[in-house]
Formats: structure tokens, sequence, C-alpha cells
């Protein structure tokens, strides 16, 4: 037996719930069971139940035995002070509250039918090489995963937004700064997304405002406090570029990274991190206060045009200092355009209309999402092999969540699919 089990058949009210008695005898008629609480403390508040002829309003506690209210310490903690029921599946002892009076308790054994608990199991302890539900998805209407997806994109996002909730904490509300960080870790791609995020926070968008008029100045604020720029340079550029920093991180005050923090191994020389450096340069240079730019986008044509980039001349002939290579512009592609999106600019533009009560701008993170082709990974590759189709990146951010967050835990009972199958299997 698990509680997550109970506390579907608590929240579904999926057992006999008329003429129910505590186990001290006294009549409890549940006229609320409550929301669930997800986060520290009791599993459902806000419940309104009658036990003989009073109504508690409160917060409902789930375990299997009572005995795991003292075995997790529930007594030594003053949340929980605010129990009014004790649900459980078997009544092994009897709890009291701190002062002395019985705590009443709810025990569910023998008041459910064992076919849902079979169902439970089949589904929870099914073999399954992807997800509990690989072998049973495609019993459940196609307009009921639609709604659950949409609801799996909706969290996605909302997890999105908690990050993006600190980081704003963290420089004060400014939307310019955060925005400018997180796009910087996202134009990491992943193998250089730490460094790329270190270099944003040790330079502050402020200094490169100050000087995004001069490219020149704003390649040598990237490339220098990245730590490219350290050592003997061979060409004019670089020692130009070597000869402005010298000058900037004094006016800055600023400590290079080491080098040895970026990655190059293994990488197409177009994700060498001295180009996405570059692009990055190129678009604070042409673009000034671009997350005010961003929100007031109409169409994602509108962002493809700002992220279309080609680094100054230098690279259109290198993909590293002091190493020439064919000459070919350096611009993001496509897929990295969308990445961008993807990772960044629609959660931010979602996260900003939720933030200032603007629904059109959570729609419009949306549409852009669903504008951007799906993901192509492991876990979009597993659900189009259980027979889900993904046919945009709204789609493949809503699945990873789903898997992440769901069937990696076998949490089935909080799953719209799992809800359904569990209840018509």
């Amino acid at each position: 037996m698990q509680e997550n089990f109970l506390y579907y058949l608590w929240q579904k009210r999926l057992f006999q719930y008329e003429d129910l008695q505590t186990a001290e005898g006294e009549s409890i008629e549940i006229i609320h069971p409550g929301y669930r609480n997800d986060d520290s403390g009791p599993d459902f508040f806000n419940a309104r139940i009658r036990i003989e002829n009073v109504v508690w309003a409160g917060n409902v506690e789930i375990h299997v035995r009572s005995s795991d209210w003292k075995k997790h310490k529930h007594d030594d903690d003053d949340a929980f002070n605010t129990v009014i029921l004790h649900v459980v599946h078997e009544n092994d002892c009897v709890i009291y509250r701190k002062d002395r009076t019985i705590m009443p308790v709810l025990k569910l054994k023998g008041l459910y039918d064992d076919q849902i608990f079979n169902h439970y199991t089949d589904l929870i302890q099914g073999v399954s090489t992807w997800v509990p539900c690989e072998n049973q998805i495609m019993d459940v209407p196609s307009i009921h995963q639609q709604q659950w997806f949409s609801r799996m994109l909706a969290e996605r996002l909302e997890e999105r937004s908690r990050e993006i909730g600190s980081l704003l904490k963290q420089t004060n509300n400014n939307w310019e700064e955060s925005f400018y960080r997180h796009l910087a870790k996202s134009f990491g791609f992943r193998v250089n997304n730490l460094p790329f995020e270190m270099l944003a926070s040790s330079l502050p968008h402020s200094a490169v405002s100050k000087h995004r008029d001069n490219l020149l100045q704003i390649e040598a604020l990237f490339f220098g406090q990245a730590g490219f720029l350290e050592g003997k340079m061979k060409d004019p550029y670089t020692k130009s570029l070597q000869q402005e920093f010298s000058h900037l991180r004094l006016k800055f005050n600023l400590r290079p990274m080491m080098t040895h923090l970026w990655k190059f191994g293994r990488l197409r020389p177009s994700n060498f991190p001295t180009i996405r450096i570059a692009q990055f340069a190129m678009l604070y240079h042409l673009h000034e206060r671009l997350f005010d730019k961003m929100v007031n986008a109409g169409e994602f044509g509108d962002i493809i045009r700002i992220l279309d980039l080609v680094p100054g001349k230098y690279w259109n002939t290198h993909y590293s200092f002091n190493s020439k290579s064919e000459n070919h512009p350096k611009k993001p592609g496509k897929g990295s355009v969308e990445s961008l999106m993807i990772n960044t600019i629609a959660p931010f533009i979602f996260y900003y209309g939720t933030y200032h009560q603007l629904p059109e701008h959570c729609a419009k993170a949306l549409h852009w999402l669903e504008q951007c082709s799906p993901e192509d990974n492991h876990i979009s590759r597993g659900w189009e092999n259980a027979g889900i189709p993904i046919s945009d990146a709204g789609g493949s951010q809503a699945v990873l969540h789903l898997k992440k967050v769901y069937c990696d835990y076998k949490k089935c009972v909080n799953c719209g699919i799992g809800q359904y199958l569990l209840q018509h299997t």
C-alpha cells in the first residue's frame, strides 16, 4: 500500500463515504476533502469535516498506518496542530494531540472496491520500459490527452517561472539584467551553459549597455571577461580587443574568468563558445533594451529578425582566435533560434504576463512555442514510440515535464492520463 493511492482515494472520494465513523465511533461527514498540498505540512489543507454535530475547518493528514504519525515526528511539528482528521489505511495505534485529546481517525481499509486497487497496482507495477501507462495510453481519448498535455505545458512554464522569479530577486527586479543573464546561459547551448552564466553574472548588463554603440568595446568586454584575451595576441583585431579590455577591466573592476571553464571538445565549430560570444556581443550591440523589444514583439517573425545576427568581419574567417577558417558568416541557425525561444524567451514572456497579470503575453508565449519545431531527444522519441505524436515545441516541453515530474516517480494518481485509466480500465 502506498500513500499516493490513499491520496487518490481521498481526493476523488472513491470509497464508501456515507455513514462514516471515526475509530472512536463518532459520525463523520466529508463536506469538502480539502486541497492537495505538495509542499511541507499536512497532505490536504482547507478541508471541512463534520464530526458528530460540529463542523471543523482545517487540514487532513494521510498515512498508511496511524503509527506513521509518530514515525514522521508530526507530534513535534506545530504545522500539524491544525489537523482535524487523520486518514489511514490501518489504525494500529491511538494518536493524541498536544492537549492530550484523541486525534479523530478514519480508517479507509474495507471502504473501497478492491478493483480500484487492482487497477492501480497494474498501472504502477506493470512491466514497462518507458512509462507506467506505455501499453495503455492509447486507450485514453486524444482530446483527454491533449487537455492534460496543455496542463503539463503550463506547469512546465510555471516551473521555469520560479527560476526567473528567483533571478529577479537577485537583480532587485531588474528585468533587463535578469533577461540578459538568463539569455546568456541559453547561449551556452547546454555544454557551455555554466560558463556563459558566470560570464553574464560577472559582467553587469549596465556595463555592456554603456558601451553598446561601439562593437569593438562590446566584444572586448565579453571576450576579455571570458578570459580569451590573456597572453600574446597575433593579429591587429585581437590586439585591439586586448588593448580595449585593459582599460575597461579597470573601469568596471573586472576579474576575468579562467579559460579552462569553456568547452570546445566534441562541438561543431559553429557551436564554439567564441562564436556564441561573438553572436551575443552583436546582439547587445544592435539592440538597446532588448527585453523590452521581446515583450513588445507581436509575431515570432519579429524575434527571428532580432536574432538574425552576423558577428563582426573577423569571425567570417575564424571560429576561434588566431586560427583562420573558410570565409563563412556565423549567424545562428534555425535550431539555435528555436532553442533560445524554448529555454529563455517564451518562459520570460510567460512569467512577465503572469507577474503583471497580462494574459495576452502568456498566450503569446504559448503561441510562439507552438511555432517552434519539436525538440528531438530521447524523451520525445520515447513518447512518439508509445504512439503520442509531437508536432511542436509546446508538445515536446509538455511531455518532458510529464515524464520527469510524474512518470519517473510513478505519480499516476496525480496525472490526468493515469486517473482516466484508473477509472475506465
